[in-house]
């Protein structure tokens, strides 16, 4: 008996600058996600390829994308890191320095390292992420991520004095996060997870 297979076809193409952590699917719309330059963004596209959206997750931070998941309402999770401090605004000046040398002082107003649990939601039928996160004491990473009616798991790494410890943290379909395990301390790492 001869199998019947159907030819694939090329839905997209993705940009060098883009590095794809994944995708998700929702009822017909295929969801991209990952990290362009160091902003985090999300990319809808119909089954036929047509883009139907192109998002940052984050515009205001470095982050990065690195999980995504569907829950059984449809809405779209992607997890990843950003850091939480934001560029602080430059006073303005009344009167202008002497300035010879024509230095400019460029502050360095963001903490290089990912170190906040990033969450983002976007609701069934909308292109509008809504960002929960959740500060932790050393850089983490996303790994993978759950979802289902009673809420969110995530897993990963985070840096530990001797090396990474395996980090996992919950949180409630509004954003509340509960705290998180670690597990190990010199070279452990989770890369998957499971919510029943």
């Amino acid at each position: 008996k001869k199998i019947a297979v159907k030819a694939l076809n090329l839905v997209t193409t993705i940009s060098n600058k883009e590095e794809v952590a994944g995708f998700v699917v929702s009822a017909k719309t295929i969801i991209i996600f990952g990290t362009s330059v160091d902003k985090s963004f999300a990319r809808a596209l119909d089954i036929n390829g047509q883009e139907l959206w192109n998002i940052p997750l984050d515009p205001n931070s470095p982050s990065i994308a690195s999980a995504g998941a569907v829950d059984s309402a449809g809405n779209i999770w992607i997890a990843g890191s950003t850091s939480l401090l934001r560029p602080n605004p430059t006073p303005s000046a009344t009167s202008v320095p002497l300035n010879p040398d024509a230095l400019i002082n460029t502050p360095d107003s963001f903490n290089p390292d990912l170190s906040a649990v990033a969450l983002w939601k976007i609701p069934t039928g909308t292109s509008s992420p809504i960002l929960y996160s959740a500060q932790q004491s050393a850089p983490v990473l996303i790994s993978a991520i759950t979802a289902d009616k009673n809420g969110i798991s995530l897993v990963g790494l985070t840096q530990s004095t001797k090396g990474s410890s395996g980090f996992v943290i919950s949180a409630n379909a509004v954003g509340d996060f509960g705290k998180p395990l670690l597990i190990g301390t010199t070279s452990t790492t989770l890369d998957a997870v499971v919510r029943h």
